[in-house]
């Protein structure tokens, strides 16, 4: 990993913010960068005014919908939905009074020049680029894991009260990590002319069409590697940013306006129409990573075991298995490989993260060994996809990413 160089300017320096720090303008409504150079007084201040994270709408519609995605056993995270929702902006709240709570919130992800190999070790990061320079980059896949560990923590002592608090938080983090602009550089379209796009994405149009917002229930998977799945789902919101900056000039230009003064209705119902079928990605994937990293930590707190298929008494043998598709992330083709104990009709289908099918490219009668298929992903869109294997009664299911 590099730090481009951080003698250059803000404005040289597309692939980086300062080492420094600093905090952005108010117009941003994201409080992202830490200001370690500015008084803690004009922290406070600035934090009080700023605006939140996808906006309180967009986060509390994650939090609330994510319990949706929770198996029976966790009932006490279910019925605590309506609390998730009203306390998901708490971290927000806190950036007023906390110093060290903003750089949790973003990541100018491609400050790092291998950034798809982040390290999970925040201090060794910190050891080698600078503790300011990390800060100001933002931390928020560090935040996120170390929010799950005190998650973890405070189930296995029984402090409900506590875990439903820090539950919510992790699902803000989890929110924020899937506002595309949340994950990079230009993260207000200050290098591109879309300056105040931040705001006008976010919150003016999410709270404009908060009532079409939909996700489709995933039940909640265990994920045993927490940073390498947290950086999936960043690399792959990182790469939407550039979509939304697109959408905000075509907005601009079929409405008219010139980025002044009140933002028109025009303008918000084109950047809704150039950007809904990307958001209700984002919302869905927000919604199905938080159940995940909740139920991952109601199973490491040891309060049930992780579920996996059972088969029936006829079923085939155990050793049916499909394996992780490689490379992964991959664009545009991976390669799948899966196990038969005994020959016999197989299905090998690609799923959207909303449980539309996307293919199905093996459908019919196999031989038992190993089999291997190279799937193609030219024409879809980056994200996280599902491929199931199905031979009789036993399935099989993962989750690849795809990244352009």
């Amino acid at each position: 990993m590099n730090v481009v160089n951080p003698s250059l300017t803000r404005k040289e320096r597309v692939d980086s913010p300062p080492p420094g720090g600093y905090i952005e303008c108010m117009s941003n409504h994201r409080s992202r960068r830490s200001g370690w150079h500015r008084s803690v007084i004009l922290l406070t201040l600035i934090g009080a005014i700023l605006a939140l994270g996808w906006g309180t709408v967009g986060h509390f519609f994650i939090n609330t919908r994510a319990v949706d995605n929770l198996p029976p056993a966790m009932s006490v995270f279910i019925n605590a939905g309506s609390y998730f929702g009203q306390h998901a902006s708490d971290a927000d709240t806190r950036k007023g009074k906390d110093p060290t709570e903003a750089p949790k919130h973003f990541i100018d992800i491609e400050s790092y020049a291998a950034f798809a190999n982040l390290t999970p070790d925040l201090d060794s990061l910190r050891s080698i680029y600078g503790a300011s320079n990390v800060t100001a980059i933002g931390i928020l896949p560090w935040a996120t894991v170390q929010t799950y560990d005190s998650l973890v923590a405070s189930l296995r002592r029984g402090a409900i009260a506590r875990a439903e608090s820090i539950a919510a938080d992790l699902g803000h983090y989890v929110g924020d990590g899937h506002q595309p602009l949340h994950v990079t550089v230009n993260y207000d379209g200050q290098l591109t002319n879309n300056d105040g796009v931040h705001s006008r994405y976010e919150t003016t149009m999410i709270n404009t069409y908060a009532a079409q917002l939909s996700v489709t229930t995933v039940p909640a998977a265990y994920v045993n590697n927490r940073f390498a799945y947290v950086l999936a789902y960043l690399l792959v919101s990182n790469s939407l940013a550039d979509s939304v900056l697109r959408a905000d000039t075509g907005a601009k230009s079929v409405s008219g306006w010139n980025g002044s003064g009140a933002t028109p209705v025009t303008y918000t119902a084109e950047l809704w129409n150039e950007t809904r079928s990307l958001t209700l990605r984002e919302m869905q994937g927000a919604t199905v990573a938080l159940a995940d990293l909740w139920y991952s930590a109601w199973v490491d707190a040891g309060l049930t075991a992780a579920s996996a298929p059972s088969a029936p008494e006829n079923a085939l043998p155990s050793s049916f298995s499909l394996g992780q598709n490689y490379p992964n992330p991959f664009n545009p083709s991976t390669r799948i490989t899966y196990r038969l104990a005994a020959p016999g009709r197989v299905r090998l289908t690609i799923y959207a993260l909303t449980g539309s099918l996307i293919a199905a490219p093996v459908d019919g009668v196999q031989s038992a060994g190993d089999h291997e298929i190279r799937f193609d992903g030219s024409g879809l869109s980056s994200g996280v996809y599902f491929y199931t294997l199905q031979q009789g009664r036993l399935a099989a299911s993962k989750k690849m990413l795809l990244i352009r």
